[in-house]
């Protein structure tokens, strides 16, 4: 068999690599006897995310519900409505881009009157107001929280009325 002297000069390389790796590398099995044996450790679990605070509904009598600002584009208002006592209902209120405060604020009340019924009185008190009250005293209290808003430029506050 007659070599070249690119093959001889390979197989001299390969033989020095093999050499190499036995003087840096101990065996496998004197590797297994000197490290020690790892345990296997259960898993613990991750802690489990944060449940998203939510406040309590606060249930008034009267409640005024404030709109501020013009569409800049597509998005809806989301209310979460519960008379005391009661299941509550989500009342969605969908906005086209460029609506103007009052016009926002008609369609916030036409949903909003009904959602709740007879039961309340609702009414537009001005281009930015809406005010939410009993119609009669045998009528549960109400809570009205903004579950979700999206619609920029526009903003909406809750409070007493």
């Amino acid at each position: 068999m007659v070599r070249t002297t690119g093959e001889a000069l390979r197989f001299t390389v390969l033989i020095g690599l093999v050499a190499l790796a036995a003087t840096v590398a101990p065996p496998v099995a004197a590797q297994e006897e000197n490290e020690p044996v790892a345990t296997p450790v259960a898993a613990t679990p991750a802690p489990a995310e944060p449940a998203a605070a939510t406040a309590p509904p606060v249930f008034r009598e009267k409640t005024l519900v404030q709109i501020d600002g013009k569409a800049e584009r597509d998005g809806a208002i989301e209310f979460l409505v519960q008379p005391e006592n009661e299941e509550p209902k989500m009342v969605t209120v969908n906005i086209v881009a460029k609506t103007k405060t009052k016009k926002i604020t008609e369609a916030v009340t036409a949903q909003l009157d009904f959602a709740l019924g007879d039961r309340y009185k609702v009414k537009q008190s001005s281009d930015t107001k809406i005010r939410v009250s009993l119609s009669g005293k045998h009528s549960p209290l109400v809570s009205i929280t903004l579950a979700g808003q999206s619609l920029p430029g526009v903003g909406v506050m809750i409070g007493k009325g």
